[in-house]
């Protein structure tokens, strides 16, 4: 069965590329390589790679040969008029070709589908859609994972042919058979949505099969005594309640005593994936945030990061405990929640152990700026009273610095000033390269790497900004993965265009 931890498409990519130091030439790492960038939404770069490595000219290989139906299938997505129509049809030909050459269902039941994005004859898609159900085997002998694309081919098949209902049955036993292969049902819901805003008919029983949830999560910092405990088991009953009937699968959050770590063991304890994001170096924090709470945290603390799928420190700043570095850090794992819930097509949503009294904890700030942003927020009663330090006063914007390197001459400007600056397209006509200040003694070396990769009219930042812009402005900034660069000494760096969306 796919785990979820499978699913972190740059973390695919990046694999990819270990693997094609050793192998360079081996195609198969090629195809993830591309097909990672795919399915994190980088079309432009994938495609780039797809023509640099060859595998527009492979032959007799199913997967690889689809991989070009794909790219022209996005393409198709992402344009309107006589242009979609020319890469649908580019597209069905390519799987068609596939389909023709190796015979596999997968490229088959592409090759209907887009016939039907093309504006093919209905006679044209059935029969490819009929062709493609009698080529599908019995799933006895399979695996969980080849189970599932048999079944939700048979289930595309049926909906192309009219019958809902039947697909609907067929999705379900393909869910079941693997339930935790995510990027597997991200790329088919959004393959059935197509088909039935195509075909104009109602969709919304797909609802039914949601990718789970990216969170965000955050809370009161507290210690345990024996009144508490029954709190305490309540509070974790309720947590992994909420987890199951939410649908949570990820969560970004930082891991102090008291509700992050209690909230991190729920998640982990419901087979949720654990990004953890601290605010400055980890000695630092278990130093303030955790050891004064005694050594039962301490043992928690340590079994909830032994199990997280990632740790990061966002910056070396030696003054913690500190409100806007907290603040902007918040930002960073609210960020790296959406960015996720983006790649799967998935929903995203906030999960606070809180007071409700605004003002007065880290945890008001945290609540506050997400609300704002008018996502999904669930809040479980603290009876406690907290004991944080008052939140910045600044604005949600105006608390940051960047900096950016344009013209080969450095600058220090807030985040207000850069949203302003992104739009005149002459100011980064040579590229622009952006990057947020964390106080990391690498920040200037991040910074300069980037400028040396910028092209002409591209801004290019870190993915630490990336994350901030994608919390605070989906609507009108959208970072799209851009490939690893090194830094002078040789560290890698992610880093993302930053599309700005008129």
């Amino acid at each position: 069965m796919t785990t979820s931890a499978e699913h972190n498409y740059i973390a695919n990519y990046e694999a990819a590329l270990v693997g094609l130091k050793n192998k360079p030439d081996d195609k198969l790492l090629q195809y993830q390589a591309v097909l990672s960038l795919a399915r994190a939404g980088s079309l432009d770069f994938a495609i780039t790679e797809y023509k640099r490595y060859g595998l527009d000219k492979v032959k007799n290989h199913e997967e690889i040969m689809a991989l070009g139906g794909r790219l022209s299938k996005d393409q198709y997505l992402r344009r309107s008029g006589k242009a979609a129509l020319n890469h649908a049809r580019d597209a069905a030909h390519k799987y068609e070709t596939a389909f023709q050459a190796t015979g596999g269902y997968f490229s088959g039941v592409n090759a209907a589908t887009m016939a039907l994005m093309a504006d093919m004859p209905d006679a044209v898609i059935k029969d490819r859609a009929k062709t493609i159900l009698d080529l599908l085997p019995a799933t006895d002998d399979l695996s969980s994972e080849d189970k599932y694309f048999t079944e939700a081919t048979r289930a595309e098949c049926q909906l192309l042919l009219g019958s809902s209902a039947k697909s609907y049955e067929d999705l379900r036993a393909a869910f079941d058979h693997d339930p935790l292969n995510y990027s597997a049902h991200a790329t088919t819901l959004k393959q059935f949505r197509m088909i039935t805003a195509k075909q104009g008919v109602d969709g919304d029983w797909l609802s039914d099969f949601r990718t789970p949830k990216a969170i965000h999560y955050a809370g009161h910092i507290f210690g345990t005594d024996k009144a508490q405990e029954p709190y305490l088991e309540r509070l974790h009953i309720e947590l992994s309640d909420i987890i199951q009937k939410q649908d949570i699968g990820f969560g970004y959050g930082a891991l102090a005593a008291g509700s992050d770590i209690l909230i991190a063991e729920a998640l982990l304890a419901e087979g949720a994936e654990l990004h953890v994001i601290l605010p400055c170096d980890e000695a630092s924090f278990i130093t303030q945030s955790v050891a004064p709470f005694g050594q039962i945290w301490m043992d928690r603390y340590q079994s909830c990061r032994d199990q997280a799928a990632s740790v990061t420190p966002l910056s070396s700043a030696a003054s913690w405990p500190d409100p806007v570095q907290n603040r902007m850090t918040g930002h960073v794992a609210m960020g790296q929640a959406v960015l996720r819930a983006q790649t799967l097509a998935a929903p995203t949503m906030q999960l606070l152990i809180w007071n409700e009294n605004s003002g007065h904890s880290y945890t008001a700030t945290h609540a506050g700026d997400w609300a704002e942003t008018g996502r999904e927020q669930v809040i479980v009663p603290y009876p406690l009273k907290p004991n944080g330090s008052k939140p910045s006063s600044q604005s949600i914007t105006d608390i940051y610095e960047i900096l950016l390197l344009n013209d080969e001459k450095t600058e220090h400007i807030k985040l207000t000033a850069f949203f302003q600056l992104a739009h005149v397209k002459d100011s980064y006509r040579e590229g622009m390269a952006v990057h947020l200040k964390t106080n990391l003694e690498e920040d200037h070396q991040i910074l300069a790497a980037l400028s040396e990769a910028a092209r002409p009219y591209e801004i290019l930042i870190s993915e630490s900004l990336a994350s901030i812009l994608a919390f605070l402005n989906e609507a009108e900034f959208k970072p799209v993965y851009a490939g690893q660069i090194t830094s002078e000494t040789g560290a890698i760096i992610r880093a993302y265009t930053l599309s700005i969306q008129n």
